[in-house]
This record gives C-alpha cells, sequence and structure tokens, in this order.
C-alpha cells in the first residue's frame, strides 16, 4: 500500500503532538499502522498469535523510542524498521523454544495449525516460509504491502538493486515450485 503526502504529514504532526504529551497522537499512530503492520508481521511470523505479540511489541518500542525518530526517513519506514527487528527477534526466540519441545508437540502443533488454514494457504505459505528470510522480507514489503523499492531498500538497510535482485530471485524460485522444477 503505497504512502500519500497526507499520511506523511499526518505522521509529522502525530508524532510531534505526542513528543508535546499528547498520548492520544499515538493512539492515533496505531490505528493507521496496525493493520499494515499486522500483514507484515504475519507474513515473517505465519502465525496469528505471534504476529499479534509482534505487533504489540512493536508499539511499546515504538512509544518508547520516540524520541529516536529523527526524521531522515518517513515515519511508517522507522515503524517497519521495528516491526521487521521485532519480527525476526520472535523468531530466534521461537526456534530456541522449539528446541525444547518434542517431536510430538511439535507434529500436534504443526496439525493444529494445517488446520486452521485452507489447503492452498497453507502452500503457498510454505512456499513463501522456504525463501530466504531477505527475499521473503522483501518480496512482502514491496508486493504485499505496496512500497517502493527505495522504501524497502531503507527498511532493510541495502540498496535499491539489491531490492530488485531479491523480487526477481524470489519469484524466480516461487515459479519454479509452483511449476515442479525446483
Amino acid at each position: 500500500m503505497q504512502m500519500d503526502g497526507r499520511e506523511t504529514t499526518d505522521d509529522a504532526i502525530s508524532v510531534q503532538a505526542f513528543r508535546r504529551g499528547d498520548t492520544a497522537a499515538f493512539t492515533t499512530i496505531v490505528h493507521r499502522y496496525r493493520e499494515r503492520l499486522y500483514g507484515l508481521l504475519y507474513g515473517m511470523l505465519g502465525s496469528h498469535d505471534a504476529a499479534d505479540d509482534a505487533l504489540q511489541e512493536t508499539f511499546v518500542k515504538a512509544y518508547r523510542k520516540m524520541d529516536s525518530f529523527l526524521g531522515r526517513a518517513k515515519f511508517y519506514t522507522w515503524l517497519y524498521r521495528i516491526a521487521v527487528n521485532t519480527a525476526r527477534d520472535h523468531r530466534k526466540h521461537e526456534r530456541r523454544r522449539l528446541r525444547h519441545v518434542t517431536s510430538a508437540q511439535a507434529d500436534i502443533a504443526e496439525s493444529d495449525t494445517m488446520n486452521e488454514q485452507s489447503e492452498l494457504r497453507a502452500d503457498i505459505e510454505d512456499m513463501l516460509s522456504s525463501l530466504p528470510e531477505a527475499q521473503r522480507l522483501t518480496l512482502l514489503l514491496v508486493a504485499r504491502d505496496g512500497l517502493s523499492h527505495r522504501e524497502a531498500a531503507r527498511i532493510q538497510g541495502c540498496s535499491e538493486g539489491t531490492v530488485s535482485w531479491r523480487i526477481h530471485e524470489a519469484r524466480k524460485t516461487l515459479r519454479g515450485r509452483m511449476h515442479g522444477t525446483i
């Protein structure tokens, strides 16, 4: 979803109001971005519960770190970066936790997850999750969230050329898997 100039202006107004002590301004920010961030986090984490937790943590971090937003980047770029880092932290934590879960418990959890989703959605999510993290994140930011290559590059701390390459490689891999060649 592409941002327009009004949203950028609204962000600046909300940030300034929050810095002046208007905590309701932060609620405005939450309402403006929660759906987009939730979609990003769900795409990265693959679980509604994990996405909910990461979303809440993202907004808590943003609330606490608002003074560190210097305005060099667009506000939502700064906020997306917090969300991406939070999702990565959640995945690291989840990998550590799963090492301690018995294989039988893991099988049950996977079975429950598959029952909640349609077969097609599960196949798509499996294909996306098999992509390298950088390619998956880039594809989610650009193809699903509609960010420009420049915005996705800023969020990920890479060049626009790298974003283009990641999207190309991710699509090539997904096409190959869909056609059974990979």
